[in-house]
């Protein structure tokens, strides 16, 4: 027993239709809509469907369809189809393991791990997050961490294979380590443009007050118009 309530080793949801948010201040909310939705395993009582999700010691949810909502900067929703996943919570310990299909402007599919920490209904909470998305749509995920201003990086439309480790702190991103790979970019830094050929880069970006970021790249592979540039350290 836990908190009065059955857990059972693992349960599984099929085909729930989710709405998450991410607050202005990092903090995110579930809501489901469990219509002709089936659960194996225990059942929810009546308790609300979030409750009840964190008191699971492990569930797996698959086939679900997922509506993101950033009321940070106002976005369109993002709607995440054929999400797989299994959650794994441990007191304010929660972990994550999952791949979904993105919609076309953000790419193709993205496997995903959450190992977090706190309460994430509140901005107290914190961990990493690592995203693999392979023919990702840069631009599109950028806009979700990068500045309003005219100078933030912009890469276009082209499609790239993407490797992100993510550190959050008090519900806010802190730091991005990651690996990018790509061809046929046309990037550009407010009035500053450049096409490239072919890139592969290990890079990271910091998070600094004011809503910026510095970034810090390792060149492995970079061919412009004007040739191959040298490998940097």
């Amino acid at each position: 027993f836990r908190q009065g309530q059955f857990t059972p080793f693992q349960l599984t949801i099929n085909g729930p239709d989710l709405t998450i948010v991410r607050s202005a201040d990092g903090s995110l909310s579930i809501a489901t809509d469990m219509t002709n939705k089936t659960i194996t395993g225990n059942v929810t009582g009546n308790l609300p469907f979030v409750n009840w999700l964190f008191l699971q010691k492990s569930i797996a949810i698959r086939d679900a369809m997922i509506k993101f909502l950033d009321a940070r900067k106002k976005f369109e929703p993002v709607l995440l189809s054929n999400v797989d996943l299994v959650l794994k919570n441990s007191a304010a310990h929660m972990q994550v393991n999952g791949s979904m299909v993105l919609p076309a402007a953000y790419g193709e599919k993205c496997t995903f791990a959450l190992d977090l920490y706190g309460d994430i209904s509140t901005p107290d909470w914190s961990g990493q997050i690592y995203i693999e998305a392979l023919r990702a749509r840069p631009d599109a995920w950028l806009s979700h961490v990068g500045s309003d201003e005219d100078g933030s990086l912009q890469l276009g439309d082209k499609p790239a294979n993407v490797r992100l480790w993510t550190t959050w702190q008090g519900a806010h991103l802190a730091r991005v380590n990651g690996t990018f790979s790509a061809s046929d970019l046309h990037m550009a830094v407010g009035p500053v443009t450049q096409d490239i050929q072919v890139i592969d880069a290990l890079f990271t970006l910091a998070a600094e007050p004011g809503n910026g970021l510095r970034a810090k790249i390792r060149l492995n592979e970079l061919q412009t118009g004007n040739g191959s540039w040298p490998v940097t350290e």
